[in-house]
């Protein structure tokens, strides 16, 4: 294998592909495949369950001389390209393969190739259309949600549900729960549970517009540019969480507030350090929204803020005497509650459910967000 391609063009496409690449040295899976033919090259990386594969046109190369393929490292290909100059060469010689240009020459031992998977990179199954942008923003505002404890590996990946011309995005650890929805233009059904981690870099960040989604049994995936990308599926059915949110006759106290507001508030009171759990108590009332940590090896904080829009208590509870109707308090994981009001822009809607157990947050400017986060019972 032998060719000679302009740096610009092959550091582009390692830099967009090395997601897929593990970080232990001594893995098959931290290195790329390259194979060289008469109509261009192949670029390959896979961490099992997320791969790329890149195809480079021959009228992109400025010299084909000898086809051929090999396995090889992905740090040392990456970051020999990155000190490269304009152009550079790839010469491989029994099981070394040479880099160089003009003033400079690398060489490295490849690796054996039969210990990289056959990967099938077909494009099949249902096709789902897309916006790429919106599809990306889903992603981030409920990715957070996931967990990363390997002994629930469901719970680190984004439910897709498909469903009268919307696709539902759905993620949790139980603790606390996060969805979006954005529209789809056609009627395909799925659902499916992919890793959020995965899901992160799934698609690259200049990609904006429209693309058609194909979705297996087993895997997800894409063509853009001549780059195919694919994720693995969760074979784990993902539990119905449909019920989990207060309904409205479940809504005890309301709170309306700018979401600046309530920001500021817990960050000037977490200035006090709170415990492990993280845990910052909040009073809300129609005058004030009051923040409060205590620690016995820290000290206190207690801040308020008197920009709250509306308080409002539900009238079904009236009757009620556990419940008082001018004042509200709760305490939650602060990091928590600020990874939930972040997807919004302005004004939140925080409600509290009766049990006093599930703090709701919306937006009447994003319907299509929805937050929910457990409250802690002291």
């Amino acid at each position: 294998m032998k060719f000679t391609i302009e740096k610009k063009i092959i550091e582009w496409q390692i830099e967009r592909m090395q997601s897929a690449i593990l970080n232990n040295v001594n893995s098959p899976l931290s290195s790329f495949f390259l194979k060289l033919t008469r109509s261009g090259l192949f670029i390959i990386s896979t961490n099992s369950e997320l791969s790329y594969k890149v195809f480079i046109n021959k009228k992109d190369l400025i010299e084909i001389y000898d086809v051929g393929s090999c396995l090889i490292d992905g740090v040392f290909l990456r970051d020999v390209i990155r000190k490269s100059d304009k152009q550079l060469s790839f010469h491989l010689i029994g099981s070394e393969l040479k880099v160089f240009w003009e003033d400079a020459i690398f060489s490295k031992t490849t690796r054996d190739s039969s210990f990289f998977p056959e990967i099938n990179f077909e494009q099949k199954g249902i096709k789902l259309t897309v916006n790429a942008k919106n599809f990306k923003r889903a992603i981030k505002n409920t990715a957070f949600a996931t967990t990363n404890n390997p002994s629930q590996p469901i719970l680190s990946a984004i439910n897709l549900r498909s469903e009268a011309g919307f696709l539902h995005f759905s993620a949790t650890d139980t603790s606390r729960f996060a969805s979006e929805k954005i529209e789809i233009s056609n009627k395909s059904r799925i659902n499916i549970s992919v890793s959020a981690k995965n899901l992160k870099d799934f698609i690259p960040p200049e990609l904006d517009k429209d693309i058609e989604l194909n979705i297996e049994s087993s895997k997800i995936s894409y063509i853009y540019d001549n780059l195919t990308i694919q994720s693995r599926i969760f074979t784990i059915e993902y539990k119905d969480i449909s019920n989990i949110l207060p309904k409205d006759s479940e809504i005890l106290y309301s709170l309306t507030i700018n979401k600046r507001d309530i920001l500021d508030l817990i960050d000037k009171t977490t200035i006090i350090t709170p415990g492990k759990d993280n845990v910052i108590n909040l009073s809300m009332s129609k005058n004030a929204l009051k923040g409060y940590i205590s620690q016995y090896d820290s000290g206190q904080s207690n801040v308020q803020t008197k920009n709250v829009l509306d308080f409002r208590f539900n009238p079904r509870f009236a009757s009620d005497f556990r419940f008082d109707p001018e004042l509200a308090q709760v305490n939650i994981n602060y990091r928590y509650l600020k990874d939930a009001i972040s997807v919004f822009d302005k004004v939140i809607d925080i409600h509290i459910n009766e049990k006093m157990n599930k703090m709701l947050i919306v937006s009447p400017e994003k319907p299509e967000i929805c937050q929910l986060v457990g409250l802690v019972l002291v």
